[in-house]
């Protein structure tokens, strides 16, 4: 397995946590306006876990992601470029060097 492929995996699960806590959040406070209920209520209780999911998504990454080949952390620049992947013009691993596209 390439290393970009692997960091690329973990990525996608963090975006899509973090677009689904976010949709959660959104969907009831939308439902709790509806209805008039009080932020203390249970939709507000599932809409605050739904904002923990999205923020979690957010944070998991930067903790979470890192080379499989010397395991430092990417952090932030493993949410640098695009959504879902790391963009095609990062070649290497910026600690150890390895390239990403090659096998580990």
């Amino acid at each position: 397995m390439k290393i970009r492929s692997e960091i690329n995996k973990k990525k996608r699960f963090a975006v899509k946590v973090m677009y689904l806590g976010f949709a959660i959040f959104l969907f009831i406070s939308i439902l709790s306006i509806r209805y008039g209920k009080a932020m203390f209520s249970f939709l507000g209780f599932m809409g605050l876990v739904g904002l923990a999911i999205g923020i979690f998504g957010i944070i998991y990454p930067v903790y979470a992601i890192k080379c499989p080949k010397c395991k430092q952390g990417w952090g932030y620049m493993a949410l640098y470029g695009g959504l879902f992947s790391i963009p095609k013009r990062v070649k290497f691993c910026p600690f150890c060097g390895h390239d990403v596209d090659a096998e580990f």
